[in-house]
């Protein structure tokens, strides 16, 4: 018996090898692929795995490139460590060419154990500097479609309920912006960094960038704006190509319509974005598509929009094809330059993301015209909600 359980141990083992010593989990600055990095010396950490017992990490070497071709070649043309005596993986600091803003760069790892066994390089991981210093942001513009009144500020805001507020004469339009431009070579890399305030989206020829939530993060808009930063090369194409943003208010101003509800009171600025795109090309060279008075602007099918009294949206004001190659924005009007917001940060946290939706379990009339939906949980949820009906029709 104990015959039969030594061959069947072996031939376990045979028919599931261990795994050799391997590189896993391998991060920038406790990252998987970030972009927008604002530091020089970013730090690289990796787990490694083994069936082995009693392993531990020796030595490792660590190499950087900006391009792929170069690392796929074992090349690492920004910095290449060397083997490093060490059995530290966590936090090491970046020791090689200064790293460009905007730039991309490519690394990869691997270690030798205490058993002199060498692991193979890990998969490749990408990290992106971002726009650190403000001159970084050159030629690009703060632009709006309208700027607000120097006595209509309120900043830090207060708390004030009900109708014990002297509404503006007229509530800010929530615009929308577009940017044509042509594209002639092979693009290499495209990588946008925008901070739209109080909060954007983003499409580039009518596809979403993106599927971050409430971006960008809030702040005190005078002191700190935070920038948010996105990969598009996936997006852009030969020929013509679209940049288009709506804006929200979000906490950067908040209406004082006495009948919707609110807790707070602020106003810093009307809805306002910079914003700057890096297209790199397969030839080496770069372009730079920033927003300056030169993009286009036009109020959007948002009527109101308000961080706690909720959005209307008047389907009659939709222009189709409005973030689209082909689309004639004539009737629109130039942006304006708009006096800048805080310091420009970048956004390292990690998103706000739809993580789940709720299916309806059931639906009552309580009385004609009143219903109540059953989401079959309690939830602080946001309404998705699909309608039809004749023009003009308001629900």
């Amino acid at each position: 018996m104990k015959n039969l359980f030594l061959i069947a141990c072996t031939l376990f083992c045979l028919a599931f090898p261990a795994k050799a010593l391997e590189v896993v989990e391998i991060r920038c600055e406790n990252q998987l692929q970030p972009l927008g990095l604002e530091t020089r010396q970013p730090r690289f950490s990796w787990k490694i795995n083994s069936a082995e017992r009693g392993v531990y990490q020796t030595e490792y070497r660590l190499l950087v490139s900006d391009n792929l071709s170069d690392l796929n070649r074992h090349r690492g043309n920004m910095w290449d460590s060397g083997w490093i005596s060490s059995a530290t993986s966590l936090h090491l600091l970046y020791e090689g060419k200064p790293l460009a803003s905007a730039g991309k760069y490519y690394w990869k790892v691997k270690v030798r154990d205490n058993k002199q066994k060498e692991s193979s390089w890990s998969a490749p991981a990408l990290f992106g500097i971002g726009l650190p210093d403000q001159e970084d942001w050159f030629p690009a513009k703060w632009i709006a479609m309208e700027r607000v009144e120097s006595q209509d500020r309120i900043v830090l805001g207060y708390q004030l309920a009900g109708n014990q507020v002297t509404p503006l004469a007229q509530e800010p339009l929530m615009p929308q912006s577009r940017n044509s431009f042509e594209i002639a070579k092979k693009v290499k890399s495209a990588t946008a960094f925008i901070c739209g305030l109080g909060h954007f989206e983003m499409s580039v020829n009518g596809e979403s960038v993106g599927d971050n939530f409430l971006e960008p993060a809030w702040s005190n808009y005078d002191k700190v704006s935070y920038y948010v930063t996105y990969d598009i090369t996936d997006l852009l194409r030969r020929g013509e190509n679209v940049v288009g943003i709506r804006l929200g208010n979000g906490f950067l101003h908040i209406p004082r319509d006495p009948t919707r509800y609110r807790k707070l009171l602020t106003t810093f600025s009307y809805p306002k974005m910079i914003c700057k795109i890096r297209i790199a090309y397969t030839d080496g060279s770069f372009r730079d598509i920033v927003s300056n008075e030169d993009w286009k602007v036009t109020s959007s099918s948002l009527t109101y929009s308000s961080i706690y009294g909720g959005e209307d949206f008047d389907a009659g004001r939709e222009q189709p094809g409005w973030d689209r190659p082909g689309f004639s924005d004539s009737a629109w009007q130039k942006a304006i330059e708009i006096d800048p917001a805080g310091k420009l940060t970048s956004q390292l946290s990690p998103p706000m993301k739809v993580m789940e939706r709720l299916p309806v379990k059931s639906i009552e009339q309580t009385q004609p015209g009143v219903y109540i939906y059953d989401f079959g949980q309690n939830a602080f949820a946001i309404v998705a909600l699909k309608v039809k009906g004749r023009q003009g029709k308001k629900w």
